[in-house]
């Protein structure tokens, strides 16, 4: 959509972590790529010359996304519960929907507290909403 200047969907993109030089050295310009790439973990020829486009999902998504994926992977399936992920995923663990029908309360307090200590230091502003 960003290259066409349309808004309507056009699949044409590259996975970042997947393409070799190569066939980089051979893409149209202007290139455009996805990734789940950490921001420091991006060349830095992307960062000096590159326009990123940053979108940050909400974390509790993520957690339930990462949940229901890992239980319908065709290999190495994970075969616990909601109520056993949950912790291990909020102890840093990587074994994914809308996330208010899988939290309790508690959960989602739980989250908060963790997300809010991890992310003090940070110049991003986060706004917690109920």
């Amino acid at each position: 959509m960003l290259r066409h200047g349309v808004s309507e969907y056009a699949p044409l993109f590259t996975i970042m972590e997947v393409i070799d030089t190569k066939s980089l050295d051979e893409m149209q310009s202007p290139r455009v790529f996805v990734s789940d790439l950490p921001f420091r973990y991006l060349p830095k020829q992307l960062k000096e010359r590159g326009k990123i486009i940053y979108v940050v999902r909400n974390p509790k998504d993520i957690a339930v996304s990462y949940y229901c994926h890992l239980r319908n992977m065709t290999v190495g399936d994970y075969e616990g519960e909601w109520n056993q992920f949950f912790p291990l995923f909020m102890e840093g663990n990587r074994i994914i929907g809308d996330w208010k029908n899988w939290f309790t309360v508690a959960q989602n307090e739980q989250f908060d507290a963790v997300y809010k200590a991890k992310m003090a230091h940070s110049s991003l502003k986060i706004s917690f909403t109920k």
